[in-house]
């Protein structure tokens, strides 16, 4: 199981972004939530999409004992949110993130 939490932050917060896995969209996640995936045993490759801006590729590996925590948002810090049309320019595959956060 994954468990995915997605940073609440003015950036972003009205908009959903699509979660991929193996290059299908999965689900959607809001800002401030947080969603179970159950998805199949075995290795994946999972990132965001928001428009045609995205977030790094993660690969995990999915077990029937342990669940997978992995946190996401928008990369923007606040000084860097005025400089929002440059990353949505020129590092869009940089404006969201993922990272793992544990393992349960």
């Amino acid at each position: 199981m994954v468990i995915m939490k997605r940073a609440c932050m003015y950036a972003d917060a009205w908009r959903d972004y699509k979660i991929y896995v193996d290059e299908k969209v999965v689900e959607y996640i809001s800002d401030g939530e947080v969603i179970v995936l159950d998805l199949p045993k075995g290795k994946h490759k999972m990132y965001l999409k928001l428009d045609w801006c995205r977030s790094n590729e993660i690969e995990f590996e999915v077990n029937e004992d342990d669940d997978v925590c992995i946190r996401c948002g928008n990369s923007l810090n606040r000084f860097q949110m005025f400089f929002g049309l440059f990353y949505v320019l020129f590092r869009r595959n940089k404006y969201l993130y993922l990272e793992f956060y544990g393992i349960k």
